[in-house]
């Protein structure tokens, strides 16, 4: 099973889907008679590249976003039409069993089955929370290369709904593959949480929220709940700065909380495991989310996790989280007193969220994703 995929995402910060892109193809790397081809922009290697040093990628982000949106888009079109350009002359050339696209729009190419991948239609159901030219790049491409896929797969069955509804796509053409947890997430001793907090001066209990700060992750509910604590508990915000309004900040200048708000910037798997590990609760209060991959790093990390109970995340959460409406702060609050105070609750979350985590695999996904590769490319041996 040859199979080509667009690595575009795999050299860039390692968010969601470029931890699934990874954590993909790092299992199907493993598999018995399966060779990958890794495409990017400056070439392609039987190699898995390296993804982008975040303080060198937020630069490059703040460079490139001091530009006017139509500029912006016009470089990503003339990048991705030349991405395409090399892509179709080396399919005329070597013959692959399929193309993977991960992350952008299916490319025009013949003589191959294109799988793509779509994490969720945020782009088209809450474009209003998107940087414009990202809004106008997926609605050039979008509905106009959908059709040159042989299959799509995504990532929850609330997003295959939306794509049979939203975009016509016909269920025979949209499979569900779950996401997982790294293999990195798993509970941490003590004693090793507490070096790692000790060492960048952050306070041993907290609330965390991990996520690129963008205004769909909902965090001025979070802000908002804060202040109807009894306790004066930090709350720890992990991820990338993001783009977008800044409501969330000025809640935070508005109720006096800014002594209780650490903004710890992007970090590090392993970093991200002990915060995880540490963390008297995980709140993930998302307006709308394809999946929801915090959830379950969450929990495999032996975290109690609070989340919204729109889109994808009870699905994804099971029984194992307390749900909460994403508008209503009183509501998240009420959940954050139990979990810290009542030690029942939390041990119960806490078991019920390892177990719920337990039953996603990356070796799973890779299975499943393979059979559709199989499939498209007719080597079922059926």
């Amino acid at each position: 099973m040859r199979i080509l995929l667009d690595a575009i995402p795999l050299t860039e910060l390692t968010t969601g889907i470029q931890r699934y892109v990874r954590c993909l193809y790092t299992e199907l790397q493993s598999f018995p008679d399966v060779s990958v081809l890794y495409f990017g922009r400056y070439g392609c290697s039987a190699e898995m590249p390296q993804a982008a040093h975040p303080g060198v990628w937020s630069k490059r982000m703040e460079i490139i976003h001091k530009f006017p949106d139509p500029v912006i888009v016009g470089g990503r079109i003339l990048d991705r039409i030349n991405f395409e350009r090399r892509l179709r002359a080396l399919v005329n050339k070597i013959p692959y069993d399929v193309y993977h696209e991960p992350a952008f729009f299916p490319p025009v190419l013949d003589g191959i089955p294109t799988i793509y991948t779509i994490h969720d239609l945020s782009l088209i159901k809450h474009r209003e929370k998107h940087p414009r030219e990202r809004v106008w790049f997926s609605e050039i491409f979008l509905k106009r290369r959908l059709p040159r896929a042989a299959h799509v797969i995504t990532v929850s069955d609330f997003t295959r709904r939306e794509v049979i509804e939203d975009l016509g796509v016909a269920p025979h053409k949209v499979t569900t593959v779950h996401h997982a947890q790294g293999a990195v997430f798993h509970p941490r001793p003590q004693s090793e949480i507490r070096s790692m907090l000790a060492h960048r001066t952050w306070p041993e209990e907290y609330i965390l929220f991990v996520g690129t700060l963008e205004p769909r992750k909902n965090l001025q509910l979070l802000v908002k709940a804060l202040p109807l604590l009894r306790s004066d508990i930090p709350l720890l915000i992990t991820g990338w700065s993001g783009w977008g309004d800044r409501d969330w900040w000025a809640e935070i200048g508005r109720t006096g909380l800014e002594k209780r708000i650490i903004l710890t910037g992007y970090v590090g798997e392993p970093t991200l495991a002990c915060l995880y590990g540490g963390a008297s609760a995980f709140v993930y209060p998302s307006f709308y989310e394809g999946f929801g991959l915090p959830i379950l790093e969450a929990m495999a990390c032996g975290c109690p996790v609070i989340c919204s109970n729109r889109a994808s995340l009870p699905e994804v959460a099971g029984g194992a989280a307390i749900q909460v409406d994403p508008h209503d702060p009183e509501a998240l609050a009420h959940s954050l007193e139990k979990v810290l105070h009542d030690s029942d609750l939390r041990n119960r979350l806490i078991t019920a969220g390892i177990q719920r985590a337990g039953l996603f695999s990356w070796k799973k996904t890779a299975s499943e994703t393979l059979d559709i590769f199989k499939r498209a490319a007719g080597k079922t041996g059926g």
